[in-house]
């Protein structure tokens, strides 16, 4: 399936101030609290690709086990699907697990989402085409 299209890279951070702070990219950028993730996002548009920084705040947030098990680093790749039966099926085929059910994700315009864990110990998300 080379034919897939990166929509972001998500990167978990303990603060994203600091991050952007230390980052190529400066601190102008908006960052907005997420009460349904229980976590800051900050998205970084570049020419080719889309960084998602995020801030859990709390043990809640989807990400704080990851964070304290793992540290700072690449939480996920992100994958632009047409349909969502697309996903399911590249799931099945890959006989990668199902992490949750789609859902619209309020920080990317409440566009449906759907996480899947890879055989390569990897998490990988399905955003479904504007």
């Amino acid at each position: 399936m080379n034919n897939l299209k990166v929509a972001h890279v998500a990167v978990v951070v303990k603060d994203i101030r600091k991050y952007l702070e230390n980052s190529l990219f400066g601190t102008d950028y908006k960052i907005k609290y997420y009460e349904i993730r229980d976590s800051e996002i900050c998205f970084i548009k570049l020419d080719n690709i889309e960084l998602e920084i995020i801030e859990p705040k709390s043990e809640k947030a989807t990400t704080y086990n990851f964070l304290q098990k793992k540290g700072e680093g690449v939480h996920h790749i992100c994958y632009e699907i047409e349909n969502l039966d697309e996903a399911n099926n590249l799931i099945q085929k890959k006989k990668m697990l199902k992490l949750a059910d789609p859902a619209p994700a309020p920080e990317i315009g409440g566009r449906h989402v759907m996480f899947a864990y890879g055989r390569n110990n990897e998490i990988i998300e399905f955003l479904l085409k504007n």
